[in-house]
């Protein structure tokens, strides 16, 4: 095996195996799971705002135990185009 690709298969084989471990840096940031929940959603009234809003509030794993914040708001413009032929 040639030596450059020794050092990739080592390389490779390294970052399984740290990754496997729950290898976590020591200066790193623990992550923006906290910030994303501190998020509150602004949507338009109507349904496709409400389904915006519970989306957006589900991914961000919003629970409303904290105060938010940070805001954001949004608009919601629905345009609709035929897809097949008349």
């Amino acid at each position: 095996m040639m030596p450059g690709g020794r050092r990739l298969l080592l390389a490779l084989a390294g970052t399984v195996l740290l990754s496997g471990c729950g290898f976590t840096p020591l200066y790193g940031e623990a992550g923006v799971s906290g910030a994303l929940s501190r998020i509150a959603v602004t949507t338009p009234d109507g349904r496709l705002g409400y389904r915006l809003r519970e989306q957006l509030e589900d991914a961000f794993g919003r629970d409303g135990a904290q105060a938010p914040l940070y805001r954001l708001a949004t608009e919601v413009e629905h345009k609709r185009r035929p897809l097949g032929r008349r």
